[in-house]
Order: structure tokens, then sequence, then C-alpha cells
């Protein structure tokens, strides 16, 4: 996950230097073909990582009742 982070940081910043805008920006002057995929990309990232997280322990679920 971290690596991944990293390399999400690093096109943002890409982009920043490149283009001289923010993320933002650069999203919003995009065709509806690319917005929506990064949008709903980004939207699943956060619920998966939200349920799944650092604090997710499948064994107290599992035991939750006993």
């Amino acid at each position: 996950i971290f690596v991944i982070a990293l390399f999400i940081l690093f096109i943002i910043s890409l982009i920043r230097y490149k283009k001289n805008m923010n993320i933002a920006e650069y999203l919003y002057t995009q065709p509806l073909i690319f917005k929506w995929p990064v949008i709903y990309l980004l939207f699943f990232i956060t619920l998966i990582y939200g349920r799944y997280g650092i604090s997710f322990e499948p064994q107290e679920f599992i035991y939750f009742q006993f």
C-alpha cells in the first residue's frame, strides 16, 4: 500500500510540475472517459481501505459472539 501511495503522489507531483496545475484542475480538463474511471477507482480504494485497513482483524469478527 505504501509503494502504491508513493507512486500516486509521484504522479500527482509530476502533473503539478509539468502542467503547472493541481490535480483537480487536471482531472477537470480531461474527457469523461478518463474522469469517471479515476473517480470510481478512488472511491472504491477508499471503501476497501476503510474496511480492510490497518485495524482489520478477521479473527475478531469470527469469534465476536463466543
